[in-house]
């Protein structure tokens, strides 16, 4: 069995590889961490604007992205495996864009793009992470 721990050596978060070397990763753990409360904020921002009339993302679909965002940043910050918080926030990742993906059209607001981005972010970060513990 792998082992799968942290620690934090002065403020530096650090996993530990399959082959029981220690790695630094406070980088991937942060943006993971930032990507997450970006797309809680984008669910909350607006989605749609048309006529006057504005859908905010826990309306719809974003509703998936916020609860998505919510796993992600609850799992990764409180939880001390390091590699499953990255497999987690590699899922939520590809949730997150897939849904903004498929919001984004010309009547789009700005909540779509920063849920959107959040989310490849996510992906882009925890796939960092997840690399560098293998």
């Amino acid at each position: 069995m792998e082992a799968d721990s942290t620690a934090s050596e002065g403020g530096v978060t650090k996993g530990t590889s399959s082959t029981g070397s220690t790695i630094e990763i406070e980088t991937e753990y942060k943006a993971v961490l930032l990507t997450a409360v970006g797309a809680i904020v984008g669910a909350f921002l607006p989605w749609y604007s048309v006529l006057g009339a504005t859908v905010f993302g826990f309306e719809g679909d974003g509703a998936i992205s916020l609860i998505a965002g919510i796993v992600v940043l609850g799992y990764a910050w409180y939880s001390d495996a390091e590699k499953r918080a990255m497999m987690l926030g590699i899922g939520g990742g590809i949730l997150i864009t897939i849904i903004a993906l498929f919001h984004v059209t010309g009547l789009s607001a700005l909540g779509v793009y920063l849920t959107l981005l959040a989310g490849i972010g996510m992906l882009i970060a925890s796939a960092s992470g997840y690399r560098k513990l293998s």
